[in-house]
């Protein structure tokens, strides 16, 4: 059965997080130009976890419907300094959180009650917790940089299943989902998982 409001949103919610992928692409090379490494690894740590977004909407929305997606972006990406990029990318983290996913989540409420529906309802409430900790994240990075200096970071993880972002040490269970260490990855400088 095809349920109609979960694959819009979910189409949306796509869009929506590849736009960021590219957008964080662009803002790591900024700030590597900026000789900010540090928020270029966080950078580079946020895509991996917009992917796992992606992954787990890409999953729900196999579940409500068999078309095929691929989300359109805007050829043109608009990059400023990494003080104004930092500070776009909070406004934007805090709007999904805050905004966009609570009302996805209520768009497809009475979707909810088929099997189906509960995979993209989960998809979309992790990454509502998800994005306001990485909004959270970009605050202290924002925060540095403000004050001089480049983001105090050893090491950045994310956890494979939700997206959820953590620095210097995973955590022993995802304060997200739950998950164990084990499903933590850390995100290497050129933005790829070790």
């Amino acid at each position: 059965m095809e349920l109609v409001k979960s694959k819009s949103t979910l189409q949306m919610a796509i869009t929506g997080e590849t736009e960021a992928i590219v957008k964080y692409d662009a803002y790591s090379k900024k700030a590597k130009d900026e000789g900010l490494p540090n928020i270029a690894y966080l950078f580079d740590a946020l895509v991996q976890a917009e992917q796992i977004h992606n992954r787990n909407h890409y999953n729900a929305l196999k579940s409500v419907s068999e078309v095929q997606f691929t989300p359109t972006i805007p050829p043109k990406i608009h990059v400023g300094s990494t003080l104004q990029n930092l500070q776009d990318s909070i406004k934007g983290e805090q709007y999904e959180s805050k905004n966009m996913y609570p009302d996805f989540i209520k768009e497809i409420r009475d979707e909810l009650r088929e099997e189906n529906g509960r995979v993209a309802k989960l998809s979309f409430a992790w990454a509502e917790e998800v994005e306001l900790g990485h909004a959270d994240a970009l605050k202290i990075a924002l925060k540095a940089l403000e004050s001089g200096h480049d983001l105090d970071v050893q090491a950045i993880f994310v956890c494979r299943v939700c997206g959820n972002l953590v620095f210097n040490e995973p955590e022993e269970f995802c304060s997200v989902c739950g998950h164990d260490q084990r499903f933590f990855m850390k995100i290497n400088r050129s933005g790829d998982e070790k």
